[in-house]
């Protein structure tokens, strides 16, 4: 967060990267939810139970997937608009 209020950033720079925190905690709350529904599904939370759950709750499973790639910043997320934000 010290990065949003150093002195040689603008208005349009501290806007970017506020932007960019309050994207990452959507993505990282989606992850959190996901694995919450598959720990509600699923007797066992384990790496192994975790074999064919995107089977078993596909439309869970894809949206752990786009809020994961959403968090990398793939393109076509609104990760990938965020991060190209703050370099440009």
């Amino acid at each position: 967060i010290g990065h949003v209020f150093d002195d040689g950033c603008d208005l349009f720079c501290r806007l970017c990267f506020a932007k960019d925190h309050f994207r990452h905690a959507l993505a990282k709350g989606a992850l959190f939810l996901a694995v919450a529904c598959f720990g509600l599904r699923l007797s066992r939370l384990g790496l192994d139970n975790l074999s064919g759950v995107a089977r078993k709750m596909p439309l869970t499973f894809a949206a752990f997937v786009a809020a994961g790639l959403s968090l990398v910043g793939v393109p076509g997320t609104a990760g990938f608009i965020s991060k190209w934000y703050l370099i440009v």
